[in-house]
């Protein structure tokens, strides 16, 4: 059959249309072009009945057998009525199968980027362009484009609907800024407290966002960008900073990926994952500088906490932050879920000035199922404190501080049970600590608190203890109390200097001890421990 030509160019229309708006119109006119060929061919089959009804009473009961006409109208078909059904029905067919070709042009459109300047975006830094981005997501972008020419100023909430995605030209091109005033986190999901109703398949990526903090007001922590209730996000790329909150949250939020992002300057915390956030990956990230004093809580560069689980990170530093890496359940969130399955692979902590705090810190319920390997610490930092720890393996950590100061109370890595919590079936390999205030490694209870289980294999603990004001129980390589069973081997503590000292010191609390494969030598007492402890020597060079 030919095609009807006003059809044939509204085809050619939608063929060439590119954007959402052009692409809608001319789908919407060239249905409406079909329509009006099938309501022509319905009449003039209306027509022929007619006719045909005209010849059967002109030719009815008068001997007339048929008529050219007649037979030429059933075109070879047994009668007219049989030709005229067959072709309704393909017609019907026709206009069905256009109907899906132009589903899947609509569908193939909704794939096609918009660039935001299309939509009348002026990207001037001066000019507010939030509503471009809004346009977008309300004509039902899901791939919304941010270009690297300017500045995209904004000054509300971009609300993500789920499969969307937007980016722009990479980190330092494309830049999103708040504007003055505007007091509001700047990117987030649509259903951000609906629980049973999530938002899925949200991605993030290639751009800077900037908070603009100097110029909020306000005291409420607005997180520059923050994932609520929400499955499968992926922020990559992105750099968040100046932010009145948090630079990169997630809370509630079901499989989620950072992926070579920065987080800087902003008011609390530079990465968070919490609230039952779970199955969660940060790789390549950067938190640094997240120091600025919100007058209630510290700002840590990457922060796992409230009931999160089996969230990892791996190759990523944090730098100059209060506390660097911290795990922890907040206050009020008692007898809520603990924290569990946190794996931190080949990370870097650095402090590039003194008075560096942290650099990881496990406090609150602590964690159950805390896996470390591969942590190095750089520059001035005091120590790594793990607090309530359970089914815990640390595996290569090396701590050396930039500079010795007798003066700083810092020591290398405190495992501590307290505030009701316990500590057990902790295993420490790979460690390496020299040249700190006091201790080298301390374990220890804060009251009766419960320590079961600890095994140190590997370790080489070296002048621990340049605080002379302190004690001499204080000034040692490792310091063990309130442990029920105690593992050590293959240790080394060594003193090189005439400051007095103690290797390895072993409190009355401490219950069974096996200690083998032990080089202890230069302390004033190279292994000292109280009546009471049940030791075991093996191969010890003292």
């Amino acid at each position: 059959m030919a095609i009807n030509p006003k059809i044939k160019q509204k085809a050619e229309d939608i063929r060439n249309k590119i954007y959402g708006k052009e692409v809608r119109e001319s789908l919407a006119s060239g249905i409406e072009a079909i329509s009006e060929d099938v309501e022509a061919t319905i009449g003039r089959q209306g027509y022929v009945e007619e006719q045909f009804q005209d010849v059967l009473d002109e030719t009815t009961g008068k001997g007339v057998i048929s008529a050219p006409e007649l037979i030429a109208a059933r075109n070879g078909k047994s009668n007219l009525k049989t030709r005229l059904d067959e072709e309704h029905a393909q017609v019907t067919a026709q206009l069905q199968q256009k109907e899906q070709e132009l589903n899947a042009q609509l569908a193939q459109n909704d794939d096609k980027a918009i660039d935001i300047r299309k939509l009348g975006a002026r990207l001037d830094g001066v000019n507010n362009d939030i509503h471009y981005i809004r346009q977008a997501i309300e004509e039902g972008y899901k791939n919304i484009y941010i270009p690297g020419t300017g500045v995209c100023l904004i000054s509300g909430t971009v609300e993500i609907p789920s499969n969307t995605n937007i980016f722009g030209d990479g980190i330092g091109r494309t830049i999103v800024k708040l504007r003055d005033d505007s007091n509001t986190k700047m990117f987030t999901n649509l259903s951000t407290a609906n629980e049973t109703t999530k938002d899925k398949n949200i991605t993030l990526s290639d751009m800077t966002i900037d908070g603009n903090q100097a110029n909020q007001s306000g005291t409420v922590l607005h997180g520059v960008v923050r994932f609520s209730y929400a499955e499968n996000i992926v922020v990559k790329n992105v750099h968040a900073k100046n932010g009145m909150g948090t630079g990169i949250t997630v809370e509630h939020v079901d499989h989620f990926l950072f992926e070579v992002c920065l987080s800087s300057g902003n008011r609390d915390d530079g990465f968070s994952a919490g609230w039952l956030s779970k199955n969660g990956t940060l790789r390549r990230c950067k938190a640094f500088e997240n120091v600025v004093s919100n007058g209630t809580n510290n700002q840590n560069g990457i922060e796992v906490e409230d009931g999160a689980s089996n969230v990892t990170l791996i190759d990523c530093e944090s730098r100059d932050n209060t506390v660097n890496y911290e795990i922890k359940n907040h206050t009020g969130w008692e007898g809520r879920p603990r924290v569990e399955n946190v794996k931190v692979i080949g990370c870097r902590s650095i402090f590039t000035t003194q008075g560096g705090n942290f650099h990881m810190s496990v406090l609150g319920d602590g964690c159950d199922g805390l896996s470390v390997r591969d942590f190095e610490t750089i520059g001035y930092g005091q120590y790594i404190s793990l607090q309530n720890i359970e089914n815990t393996t640390i595996d290569g950590i090396h701590l050396k501080p930039i500079e010795i100061n007798s003066a700083e109370t810092a020591y290398g890595i405190l495992i501590q049970a307290r505030d009701g919590g316990e500590v057990d079936s902790v295993v420490m390999n790979n460690i390496s600590i020299e040249d700190t205030a006091n201790w080298g490694i301390i374990i220890r209870s804060a009251g009766t608190e419960r320590i079961g289980k600890v095994s140190l294999n590997n370790v080489f603990a070296k002048n621990n203890g340049h605080n002379t004001a302190s004690s001499d129980i204080i000034r040692c390589g490792i310091r063990v109390q309130n442990v029920e069973t105690l593992s050590l081997s293959n240790i080394q503590a060594i003193s090189e200097d005439d400051i007095q000292r103690r290797g390895i010191s072993l409190h009355s609390t401490v219950g069974d001890v096996t200690l083998s494969s032990a080089i202890l030598k230069g302390h004033n007492q190279n292994l000292q421990f109280d009546e009471g402890v049940n030791l075991v020597e093996s191969a010890v060079i003292k």
